[in-house]
């Protein structure tokens, strides 16, 4: 299931844990460059593994308790099997 990651809060609690990005990614068991991705929004999506694993070590490292919420925008909805792409903002479909 994939999340829209925050990745600004996720880097914010980092920071605030006192951690680098190649400790905390060692932690996760991702790679720094995967975890950099994440933060500066070239990957704005995660699986929940990731994110459960990174509320865990944040909350451990902060002393307070850390949500998938906390570092998510929720859940994106997956198109049904065989749906059609979305049509682009201001198109209409079948148009010639």
């Amino acid at each position: 299931m994939p999340l829209r990651m925050n990745g600004a809060r996720l880097r914010a609690l980092r920071e605030d844990a006192r951690i680098t990005i190649k400790e905390f990614a060692d932690k996760a068991g991702y790679t720094a460059d995967y975890v950099s991705g994440i933060e500066l929004g070239k990957h704005d999506t995660a699986g929940m593994p990731f994110a459960r694993r990174a509320a865990e070590i944040l909350g451990s490292e902060l002393g307070q308790p850390v949500t998938v919420d906390d570092i998510t925008d929720g859940v994106i909805p997956r198109r049904p099997y065989g749906s059609k792409k979305p049509a682009a903002p201001g198109t209409q479909e079948g148009a010639a």
